[in-house]
């Protein structure tokens, strides 16, 4: 399959090089007095500075997809997995893990990131959200 973001620095390149050969070509007729010409080369230069552009944004928007495509991938592997937390402590714990995990981050982005106690006894804060649990148990 073929990597299109991978391959849009290189389309934006000859995009470039294609409307510096026609500056050059522009340049290298000038001393002529054929302005049809001249004209005809300035739109298509106006042209490629226009797809460059359509370039740029296509690939700003298949990065965004791509970005979107992970997270749904990342969400779908959640919901698929056998490892379903349970609530204890006013966190998730999973088992086989020792560790207490944020509620809010789980639910909402489906992102596993640990609390870490505070210096405050029974209190736990995620790094991520910054969410605080409270804990009667430590």
């Amino acid at each position: 399959m073929i990597d299109f973001i991978a391959n849009i620095p290189n389309i934006l390149v000859s995009a470039q090089k294609s409307v510096d050969l026609i500056s050059s070509i522009k340049n290298l007729i000038g001393t002529t007095d054929n302005i049809e010409l001249q004209n005809q080369l300035a739109d298509l230069a106006n042209l490629l500075i226009d797809q460059k552009t359509n370039v740029a944004e296509m690939k700003e928007q298949l990065l965004q997809k791509n970005n979107e495509i992970t997270s749904l991938k990342k969400e779908i592997d959640c919901l698929l997995k056998k490892d379903e937390p349970e609530f204890k402590f006013n966190a998730y714990v999973f088992k086989n893990d020792t560790g207490r995990y944020c509620t809010r981050c789980y639910d909402a982005d489906y992102k596993k990131i640990r609390v870490i106690r505070t210096e405050k006894a029974c209190i736990y804060r995620c790094q991520n959200c910054k969410n605080e649990h409270h804990s009667m148990l430590s």
